[in-house]
């Protein structure tokens, strides 16, 4: 009992050291297939446009280094399915790999993927063969690059050849979603330093009606306010009215009621304006809130302003 224990302990710790390490490999080919997959197409696309006459291609060889993890019998594949399906399948008549080795091995020809032209010529007439395809493959920075020609088995000479880059659509895809959520979060990160305190607002309208509101960016009731300012100042330190006596001086009376309007403008334009402010604070922040998903709390124990992050994507 005692061994069995042991012995699945120890094939425990064995899996978690190797089940993890081959899920990015096993990423990794699923990458390169996708990669494969929009190479050959753009490659098809390209070779639909090739001279008319031909109709009949194989497959020479694709070559792929040693080291490379790139499957080179899956692009054989890969692009027999996809001359075949050119054209909705009347462009090309595909001649396999498997197919041409037995076809060449019938007629005693001597069958090699070392690139030789007069073998091609040879072996494309006796089998009718139009043109062959060959290349190589090399895996680049996130891309695979298909070097591609196509041989005229008629005189040898090259009819098409092009470099091919296939890409990930699925990677792309996920790399356009991160940069897209990053640049989310940079805008919420720039939104939250704009966040307006409704006491800062609140005080500034206090000490001078207008302040708070040009603060939180509401700069047309700003100017308002400081327009009231300025004409309550104006009646408050104005000393003439139409309370006068006969010899046309101010009375004292009507100087008295004259900067007690002035007074009581400013005092009333004073609070609206703080008040005003608080409450533009409010719906400045409420808006940046609903444009960027933002919260926006008052922590309980340090009365400090904390801005929260809601990442809805």
């Amino acid at each position: 009992m005692r061994k069995q224990l042991e012995y699945i302990i120890v094939m425990f710790f064995i899996s978690t050291i190797w089940i993890p390490a081959g899920f990015p490999q096993t990423q990794n080919i699923a990458s390169i297939n996708n990669m494969i997959d929009d190479a050959v197409n753009k490659a098809v696309e390209s070779l639909i446009n090739v001279d008319s006459k031909i109709k009949t291609v194989a497959i020479w060889s694709i070559e792929a280094s040693s080291e490379s993890p790139i499957d080179v019998a899956s692009i054989d594949k890969k692009f027999t399915r996809a001359l075949i399906k050119a054209d909705n399948f009347s462009r090309f008549t595909v001649i396999d790999g498997t197919v041409l080795q037995m076809r060449a091995s019938e007629l005693n020809l001597e069958f090699s993927k070392v690139i030789d032209r007069s073998k091609m010529i040879e072996i494309g007439k006796a089998l009718d063969i139009d043109a062959f395809l060959y290349g190589s493959a090399a895996l680049g920075d996130e891309e695979i690059i298909l070097n591609l020609n196509l041989v005229d088995t008629q005189t040898g000479a090259l009819i098409w050849l092009d470099e091919i880059r296939g890409q990930d659509p699925v990677l792309i895809a996920r790399r356009e979603q991160e940069a897209k959520e990053a640049q989310i979060a940079l805008q919420r990160e720039e939104a939250a330093k704009r966040l307006k305190s409704r006491v800062d607002a609140t005080l500034r309208s206090l000490l001078l009606p207008g302040l708070g509101q040009l603060y939180t960016e509401n700069n047309s009731r700003g100017i308002t306010y400081f327009f009231i300012e300025g004409i309550a100042w104006i009646i408050f330190l104005q000393d003439v009215i139409s309370d006068q006596d006969g010899n046309g001086n101010t009375t004292e009376t009507g100087i008295r009621i004259q900067r007690n309007i002035g007074l009581g403008l400013i005092g009333i334009n004073h609070i609206i304006s703080a008040i005003d402010g608080g409450l533009s604070a409010h719906s400045y922040n409420k808006q940046l809130k609903s444009k960027y998903n933002l919260s926006l709390e008052l922590h309980k124990s340090t009365k400090q302003l904390l801005l929260t992050y809601r990442y809805h994507f």
